[in-house]
C-alpha cells in the first residue's frame, strides 16, 4: 500500500474509534484504493474523493431510477433469479443477461434488483441510451445528489465518466449492484474502467453477447408460461385456451408481444380473428403500462412500436441483405449447411460476406442460435419487421427464389419424398410472393404444387396452380408451352380431387397447344394424352381411353430407352384402363414389366414401386391369384408407410386394397 493510502486508513480508523464516519466502511486497506487507476485516467481530486465519500452517509440508492418489480410481475423466471443470484455471490462478480429484444431481460434486472436490494450496501441503475454508455454514465441527473457527485463545471464527458467511476470505487461498504440496462458492444471500451469486486456486483442487459462478462442467455417461455402470462393480462373469456395457444404459437412464445396483445385484447375487446391479424395490419391500440426500455410505457399502433425496438436500420447492407432472406425462411432453426444451399451464394456473389454476417447478426441478438447442430433461426416477429421495413423484391431474391424451384422440381428419376423436406421454405418464400405475378413465381407455385400432390395436400396445390395459371396467362401467349404446362398440372390435381370435366378441358387445351408447337412424337404431346386418358377413364370412357394410352405408350417407346420411367408409367396407365375393361392378362403384364422396371431404377421404398404392387395386386386379386396379391399389396402398404405422412390418402387406398384381399381370402 502506498504512502497516500496508508494516510487515509490510518484516518479512517481514527474516525471509527472517534465514531464519526460511515459505520460500514471497510477499513482493511484492501478495497478500492488499490484498484483505482484500473484501466482508468486517477483525478487529481481521486483521494480527496474517497475521503468525502467514507466521511458521509451514502443514500443506498445511488441513482435517480431504480426500476423496482415484485416477482409476482413475471412468470416462468424464477431459476434464472437463482442463477443470476449465485453467479454474482459465487465468485463472477459480472453478469449479463443475454437474449432477444422483448424477451424480458429489462424485467429479470428489475426483479432481481427487488428481490435482492437487502443483500446489497449500495445499489445504481444505469440505461445506455446512445451509442456511447458514458454518456449515461457521465449524466449528473441520474445520479442522487450527496451519492455520486459530479463537477457540474465540466463539459468533458470523458473526465465526467471519470469522476463517476472513481466516486462508485471509493464507497468502501461492500457489497453493492450496478446494473447497466440494454448494454451494446461499446461497454468494451471501459471495462476496464467499472467498479471490481468484492465491492461491486455488476449485472448488464444486452442484446449483443459481449466478451468479459459471464453470459447468462434468457430463452423463451415455455408454452404454459407464455398461456399464463396471457391471462395475466387479459381477464376476459371472450378468448378460448385454445385460441390463447394459438395466439401464443403465432408470436413464438415472445413476452412482450404477448403483454401487448393480451393488454390489447383486455381493452379493446378484441375476439380471436382481430388479435391474430393485429401485427400484420398494424392496429391501432392505445395501450399504456407496456415495459419496455425502448419505450415510454405507450404504444399508439402495433407494428409501428415494433419497428422502434426492432430498428435494423444500423446493420449494413450485407447484413440487411441476409436478414431479407432469413425472414423468408419458415420459422425454424435451419443448419448452416441448409442455409448455405438455400442462400444460392455463388449466384449472388456473397461468398466471403456471409459467414461473418451470419456471425454478427447472431451476437448482436437479430438471430437465435443453437450450437447442438449449428443452426439460425430469425424469430417471427422480427421477421415481420423486415418485411415491413426492407420488404424483399423478387429482383433482390430471384437467385434465392429459382434456387427453391430447382430443390422443387419435378423428375421422374427422383424419389419425391425427398423432395419433401423443402415444402415449408417454398411456402414460406411464396408468403412473401403471394401477389406478384413474375414468371419465376409462378414457376416456383408450379413445382411446388407437384410436391404437394405427392404429399396429398390437394386443395393447397390447386390454389397455387390456379395462381400459376393467371400469371402464366397474363405474361405469354395463348399458346405459349408453359401455359399447356400448368393446364396440365392443374388437371391432374382436380382429377385427384374429382373435378372431372374441369380437368377434361384444361387438358384438351393443354394437348392443343402441344400439338401446335411440337412433333408428333414429343414427350410433352404423350404425356397430355396419357393424363387425358386417366381423366377419360376415371368418367367412364374407357374405349378412348385406352386408344390415347396405347397411342401415349407407342410414343414412349420411340423416345426413350426401354427400361425408362416414362415407359414404366404409361405401362401402368394403360394396365388400369384394362384391368377396368376385363383384359387381365395383358394388364398383368403391363404391370409386371413396369414394375420390373422401377426396381431397376429406384431405391425399395420409392412410393412408385408401391404403387405399381398395389395396382398388379388388383388385377392378380381378380384373377384368383390371391397369395401373390396380398404379398404385394403388403408391400406397398409398408413402402408407403415408410415413405409418406401417416394421414396421406394413398396410405388409406392401399390399405383399404389389402383389407379387400384379406377378407377375399378369408371368404373362401
Amino acid at each position: 500500500m502506498n504512502k497516500a493510502s496508508n494516510e487515509i486508513k490510518d484516518d479512517l480508523q481514527k474516525k471509527d474509534k472517534e465514531g464519526s464516519g460511515n459505520t460500514n466502511v471497510d477499513v482493511t486497506g484492501n478495497s478500492q484504493i488499490g484498484a483505482i487507476g484500473d484501466g482508468a485516467t486517477v483525478s487529481n481530486n481521486t483521494f480527496a474523493q474517497y475521503n468525502l465519500l467514507q466521511s458521509k452517509n451514502i443514500p443506498k440508492h445511488l441513482t435517480n431510477k431504480i426500476p423496482l418489480k415484485s416477482d409476482d410481475e413475471i412468470i416462468g423466471r424464477t431459476s434464472e433469479l437463482k442463477d443470476i443470484y449465485n453467479t454474482l455471490h459465487e465468485g463472477k462478480n459480472l453478469v449479463l443477461v443475454n437474449g432477444i429484444g422483448g424477451i424480458g431481460k429489462t424485467t429479470l434486472a428489475q426483479v432481481y434488483l427487488t428481490e435482492y436490494q437487502d443483500k446489497y450496501e449500495h445499489v445504481a441503475w444505469v440505461t445506455q441510451t446512445g451509442d456511447d454508455v458514458k454518456m449515461d454514465f457521465s449524466d449528473n441527473n441520474n445520479w442522487v445528489k450527496g451519492g455520486v457527485d459530479i463537477d457540474e463545471g465540466d463539459k468533458d464527458t470523458d473526465s465526467r465518466f471519470i469522476q463517476v467511476m472513481n466516486s462508485l470505487r471509493c464507497i468502501g461498504a461492500m457489497p453493492n449492484l450496478l446494473i447497466i440496462d440494454d448494454v451494446t458492444e461499446s461497454i468494451e471500451g471501459i471495462f476496464a474502467q467499472l467498479p471490481k469486486p468484492p465491492q461491486w456486483h455488476v449485472l448488464a442487459t444486452s442484446r449483443q453477447k459481449i466478451s468479459k462478462f459471464n453470459v447468462k442467455e434468457v430463452g423463451f417461455l415455455s408454452k404454459d408460461d407464455a398461456k399464463a402470462l396471457f391471462r395475466k393480462y387479459y381477464g376476459r373469456s371472450d378468448i378460448t385456451d385454445e385460441q390463447v395457444e394459438n395466439i401464443v404459437e403465432l408470436v413464438d412464445c415472445h413476452t412482450l408481444i404477448i403483454e401487448l396483445l393480451a393488454k390489447t385484447a383486455n381493452k379493446k375487446r378484441w375476439d380471436f380473428e382481430k388479435l391474430a391479424s393485429s401485427i400484420k395490419n398494424d392496429e391501432k391500440v392505445d395501450i399504456k403500462g407496456v415495459d419496455h426500455n425502448e419505450s415510454d410505457g405507450k404504444v399508439d399502433k402495433i407494428t409501428s412500436y415494433l419497428r422502434n425496438i426492432f430498428n435494423i436500420s444500423s446493420l449494413n447492407d450485407s447484413e440487411k441483405w441476409l436478414m431479407q432472406h432469413m425472414a423468408c425462411l419458415p420459422n425454424d432453426f435451419n443448419s448452416y449447411v441448409i442455409l448455405e444451399k438455400l442462400i444460392n451464394l455463388e449466384a449472388y456473389g456473397h461468398q466471403d460476406e456471409f459467414a461473418d454476417s451470419l456471425n454478427s447478426l447472431k451476437e448482436s441478438g437479430w438471430l437465435l442460435y443453437n450450437d447442438e447442430n449449428d443452426s439460425y433461426k430469425m424469430h417471427c416477429v422480427i421477421a415481420d419487421v423486415v418485411k415491413l421495413e426492407y420488404p424483399p423484391q423478387i429482383e433482390d431474391m430471384r437467385q434465392f427464389v429459382n434456387g427453391l424451384s430447382d430443390l422443387l422440381s419435378y423428375n421422374i428419376k427422383y424419389n419425391p419424398v425427398e423432395q419433401f423436406q423443402w415444402v415449408s421454405f417454398g411456402k414460406s418464400a411464396l408468403n412473401i410472393f403471394a401477389d406478384d405475378n413474375d414468371t419465376d413465381v409462378s414457376l416456383l407455385q408450379n413445382n411446388l404444387s407437384w410436391i404437394l400432390k405427392n404429399l396429398g395436400q390437394l386443395k393447397e396445390a390447386e390454389e397455387l396452380l390456379r395462381r400459376a395459371l393467371a400469371s402464366y396467362e397474363k405474361n405469354f401467349e395463348p399458346d405459349h408451352p408453359e401455359i399447356a404446362i400448368s393446364c396440365s398440372n392443374l388437371a391432374t390435381v382436380l382429377k385427384n380431387m374429382g373435378q372431372l370435366k374441369e380437368a377434361e378441358e384444361l387438358l384438351r387445351r393443354a394437348r392443343a397447344s402441344y400439338e401446335k408447337n411440337f412433333e408428333p412424337d414429343h414427350p410433352n404431346i404423350a404425356t397430355s394424352r396419357s393424363n387425358l386418358a386417366l381423366v377419360l377413364k376415371n368418367m367412364g370412357q374407357l374405349k378412348e381411353a385406352e386408344k390415347l394410352l396405347r397411342r401415349a405408350l407407342a410414343s414412349a417407346e420411340k423416345n426413350f430407352e426401354p427400361d425408362h420411367p416414362y415407359i414404366a408409367i404409361n405401362c401402368s396407365n394403360l394396365a388400369l384402363v384394362l384391368g377396368d375393361m376385363g383384359q387381365l392378362k395383358e394388364a398383368e403384364e403391363l404391370l409386371r414389366r413396369a414394375l420390373a422396371s422401377e426396381e431397376k431404377n429406384f431405391e425399395p421404398d420409392h412410393p412408385s414401386i408401391a404403387t405399381s404392387c398395389s395396382n398388379l395386386a388388383l388385377v392378380l386379386g381378380d384373377m384368383g391369384q390371391l397369395k401373390e396379391a396380398k404379398e404385394l399389396a403388403q408391400r406397398a402398404v409398408t413402402i408407403f408407410q415408410k415413405s409418406l405422412p401417416p394421414n396421406h390418402p394413398n396410405i388409406k387406398i392401399v390399405e383399404k386394397n389389402l383389407q379387400i384381399i384379406i377378407d377375399e381370402i378369408n371368404n373362401r
